[in-house]
């Protein structure tokens, strides 16, 4: 397929037809036909995972927010996440990302990652267009080792928070790593821990 939408939009990519499978649909990963049985699945699925990083851009995310317009690419993480599974990664091409809900991971140990090009100018920038007083992305109680790089999180003078690690009351096991992030706009902190 040689993209998602339309050619050329980041989603596309090498589908196998399993005419038997009814494993269910994530908009990325596993799709339906246009008639009949089966499923298109994108080489490289397992029922145990993605056997490598996958793509916002598979999912429907754009990254085309130009400060007034554009599409909403919350749904289009939050999908990504759930089927990076545990241990797995959401890679983010470069763009400015409209985020109008947050972005929970979903399991242990994944990672979300830009993929930048020329340093921070260059990084990927999700920026909130929600409601006044939201969270961006959350770390939810119970998901350790996370991995967030190289990425920009602008409030847009709207978000409360960027980012949320959420961590257990008196736990001191979710070992986050974080490299190369930049808060801005946000209306309360950055980042808030606990």
């Amino acid at each position: 397929a040689k993209g998602r939408a339309s050619a050329g939009d980041g989603g596309g990519g090498t589908f196998t037809y399993h005419a038997t499978s009814t494993q269910g649909t994530d908009g990325g990963l596993v799709f339906l036909p246009a008639s009949g049985p089966g499923r298109f699945i994108r080489d490289g699925w397992t029922v145990l995972g993605f056997t490598g990083p996958v793509n916002v851009r598979w999912f429907g995310a754009k990254g085309n927010w130009d400060g007034s317009t554009g599409n909403d690419d919350a749904e289009a993480f939050n999908a990504a996440l759930i089927a990076a599974f545990e241990g797995g990664a959401v890679e983010v091409p470069c763009g400015t990302y409209a985020i109008s809900t947050t972005i929970n991971f979903a399991y242990i140990s994944q990672t979300l990652r830009g993929l930048s090009y020329g340093g921070e100018y260059g990084r990927p920038k999700l920026v909130w267009t929600g409601v006044v007083g939201g969270t961006m992305l959350k770390v939810g109680n119970g998901i350790h080792f996370p991995t967030i790089e190289n990425l920009t999180l602008k409030g847009n003078a709207k978000a409360d928070i960027c980012l949320f690690l959420e961590a257990l009351a008196g736990s001191s096991t979710m070992n986050p790593s974080l490299h190369r992030l930049t808060f801005q706009g946000y209306r309360t902190r950055g980042l808030v821990i606990g």
